[in-house]
């Protein structure tokens, strides 16, 4: 391994590390993250169906697999890059958003909980474009890749800007009624 690979690395991983740091986010995400799955691929699959002139099971097809394959790789990894680039900022030690998002429910913060979120999205966003290119690529080996890459630009755009609407629905959603 080279040197300045070792040293990126380095910078990814959080000076204290804590098993069940991201534990409590967990149980708030996971409802969001299943109630928001089918959506996104139903919204993929629309564009992969026009774009590639598939039938709709197809298309659903692809983009279940699709967005299986980007959320079970895409969500730890988007995880490390955001931990790692808010180690960078946070030079008291590594940046755990899963701590600070939990400390912002805690308090009733809901505004700003979905702040964090959407700001986790970013890197997640490149994540997923790039890891359903790849399933694309295999799904679709006669089509041209630059075209491939071209969808999965177009898909992930569409699914996140649901995704974004929703981080400004859900605080009306949670907040507590006064």
């Amino acid at each position: 391994m080279r040197a300045s690979s070792l040293a990126a690395l380095l910078l990814l991983l959080p000076a204290a590390a804590h098993a069940d740091a991201a534990m409590p986010i967990l149980y708030v995400f996971a409802p969001i993250l299943v109630l928001s799955f089918f959506p996104v691929v139903f919204i993929e699959a629309l564009l992969y169906r026009n774009r590639l002139a598939i039938s709709l099971p197809a298309a659903l097809s692809s983009s279940l697999k699709a967005n299986l394959a980007s959320t079970l790789a895409g969500l730890p990894l988007a995880w490390i890059i955001v931990t790692g680039l808010g180690g960078l900022v946070h030079p008291g030690g590594a940046f755990d958003p899963g701590g600070f998002s939990t400390e912002l429910l805690w308090r009733g913060r809901y505004g700003e909980f979905f702040l964090v979120v959407l700001l986790q999205l970013g890197p997640a966003y490149f994540v997923s474009v790039w890891i359903e290119r790849a399933v694309l690529v295999q799904s679709f080996q006669s089509v041209d890749k630059d075209k491939l890459l071209s969808l999965s630009w177009a898909a992930n755009t569409a699914s996140y800007a649901f995704l974004f609407v929703l981080c400004f629905l859900l605080p009306a959603v949670f907040s507590p009624r006064g």
